[in-house]
């Protein structure tokens, strides 16, 4: 019979794989061109509810494509975070998937928000985004891991998004790919795997992070 104990380190493995996930589709369709836009809501008062989230998000992205009378396509991430008294806000990334650059100021028109505070940015660049965006690898972001509840949806996506897909190879085959493409490493993260029940690390995980000179 799983313990407390057992049940809050799967929850906490869960929540770590869903940012991991979040990472990879980060990386895989936004790169910080002229076509992104950075979109920060945050409320003036205290949300409590899952469900009050979930409606806010999709009467917000509802009332976007409303508003978006050109029918422009867009790719949009928004992310669930949590500030240091409990309360969410939300990250949103936007993308123009028609090659022309995103209008700050049209997107102030059309993405409407009126329960607190509205900041709307270009998207410069999505190096170290991805790491922001993960309480794990933030210090003062860790505290407010206790707020995400057991299953809840951490992120959600609009429109068309390309899906990061894992290949499982060798560790000499995967270097031999990346040179073949061209792509230097540029960071490393390593991970260690707990046992639940003894707290003792059985093994661990070492990620190199690579990219092509593209998005140096």
């Amino acid at each position: 019979m799983a313990t407390e104990k057992t049940n809050n380190v799967r929850a906490m493995n869960s929540l770590r794989r869903s940012f991991s996930r979040l990472s990879l589709i980060i990386n895989c369709n936004f790169y910080g061109d002229k076509s992104e836009a950075f979109i920060t809501l945050s409320y003036d008062y205290k949300v409590t509810e899952d469900k009050e989230i979930s409606r806010d998000i999709d009467s917000l992205w509802n009332g976007f494509q409303r508003k978006n009378k050109e029918k422009i396509p867009y790719r949009c991430l928004i992310i669930v975070e949590y500030n240091k008294y409990g309360n969410p806000h939300y990250h949103i990334l936007l993308k123009r998937l028609d090659g022309q650059n995103i209008s700050l100021e049209e997107l102030s028109q059309k993405f409407l928000w009126n329960k607190g505070s509205r900041d709307i940015r270009p998207l410069y660049t999505t190096d170290g985004l991805s790491e922001y965006l993960t309480p794990f690898n933030v210090r003062r972001k860790r505290k407010q891991i206790r707020y995400y509840k057991p299953g809840m949806q951490i992120y959600r996506r609009r429109g068309e998004f390309v899906n990061p897909k894992k290949i499982k190879t060798s560790y000499s085959d995967a270097l031999n790919l990346a040179r073949m493409c061209s792509m230097t490493e540029y960071k490393r993260q390593s991970f260690d795997i707990v046992n639940a029940i003894t707290n003792n690390v059985v093994n661990k995980i070492n990620k190199i992070y690579m990219k092509t000179e593209d998005y140096q």
